[in-house]
């Protein structure tokens, strides 16, 4: 009879969750980092052609639509910083909108996020998502505080694209393409005479394959060592 296997089981699961943090977990990492004071844009193509919708608005004091939110960092009021990702400990996720009023009657046929992305910390790549949000304009830009509900809307819901963002792409512009979602979405947003649309976005960390090769090695290791000292 073997009385070594709960120990094992224990020391097997510290070590992969110890292989997995090591390769994955960062302190921080974000992208869009100390950004605002300036506009993004979104890109539409119609029937009437294409055209260009800004952040630029008078929802957020600072005269941007856009920002962040987190369920633990708190944000003040007219901040235009559309940080994503970690910082300093604490999730953010971001978000963008736009006045939609002037295509009325239209119907969007594609469309793409532009976005500059200032400062990007990473050792790696990273994975941008976009999504659909349901929190109304006017809350979603009055960033004042935390809010875990608002931060959670922001990267969760109907998914508009997944992006892989290079920390060569630092201050640069950036153009993402919405998929048919958010096509469907944003006509759906129009034809309901809606004057606002907002797109929310969260950063998650691309595993390297080293991760991958160090996870394995830990495995047969522990594997090995099992075997070794197996008792019957």
């Amino acid at each position: 009879m073997c009385k070594r296997k709960p120990i094992f089981l224990v020391v097997l699961a510290v070590a992969i969750l110890m292989v997995i943090g090591s390769g994955i977990a960062q302190a921080d990492y974000y992208i869009f980092g100390f950004s605002g004071g300036a506009a993004n844009y979104l890109d539409v193509t119609t029937g009437a052609g294409p055209s260009t919708l800004s952040t630029a608005g008078t929802l957020n004091p600072g005269g941007y639509n856009q920002g962040w939110w987190s369920g633990t960092n708190p944000n003040s009021v007219g901040n235009t910083n559309y940080f994503v990702g970690v910082y300093s400990g604490n999730n953010l996720n971001d978000f963008f909108t736009f006045n939609i009023s002037g295509l009325a009657g239209q119907t969007v046929t594609a469309a793409d996020l532009r976005v500059y992305t200032y400062t990007i910390l990473s050792s790696g790549n990273l994975t941008y998502s976009l999504y659909d949000v349901s929190t109304n304009a006017a809350t979603l830009n009055n960033t004042v505080g935390t809010n875990a509900a608002i931060y959670a809307d922001l990267g969760s819901g109907v998914k508009y694209g997944t992006f892989t963002i290079s920390p060569s792409e630092a201050y640069s512009t950036i153009t993402l393409n919405l998929d048919a979602a958010a096509i469907a979405d944003l006509n759906s947003a129009i034809l309901a005479s809606s004057t606002y649309f907002s797109i929310g976005g969260t950063l998650t960390p691309v595993p390297e394959p080293c991760t991958l090769i160090l996870l394995g090695s830990g495995l047969v290791g522990l594997a090995a060592s099992r075997i070794r000292h197996k008792r019957v």
